[in-house]
């Protein structure tokens, strides 16, 4: 079984939990995107500058994202749900 995940996921789950605070988000999506080209092939990519949605009840960005800085717009990937756990493992160790 296949899953789609963004690469804002990732960098929403990188900022969170403190990791690659020194590194912008085109860098970071850049990262994400020769990790998952390189590891799940060029077929894993699916679209570019799909709209990620960091809103509050009023649709609009709330302050929390906007402190982190999170992307508008991301890349979307697919992988099958069992290379997930590779994924986070391996983005975990970026710093």
């Amino acid at each position: 079984m296949n899953i789609k995940i963004g690469a804002d996921e990732l960098i929403y789950h990188l900022r969170k939990n403190d990791k690659c605070k020194d590194i912008d988000d085109i860098t970071l999506g850049n990262k994400i995107a020769k990790f998952f080209k390189g590891t799940f092939g060029e077929e894993s990519f699916i679209q570019k500058d799909v709209p990620s949605y960091w809103c509050d009840n009023n649709h609009t960005i709330n302050d929390y994202f906007k402190h982190k800085k999170l992307p508008l717009t991301s890349q979307l990937y697919e992988i099958n749900i069992e290379n997930i756990c590779q994924v986070y493992r391996t983005i975990e160790t970026w710093q």
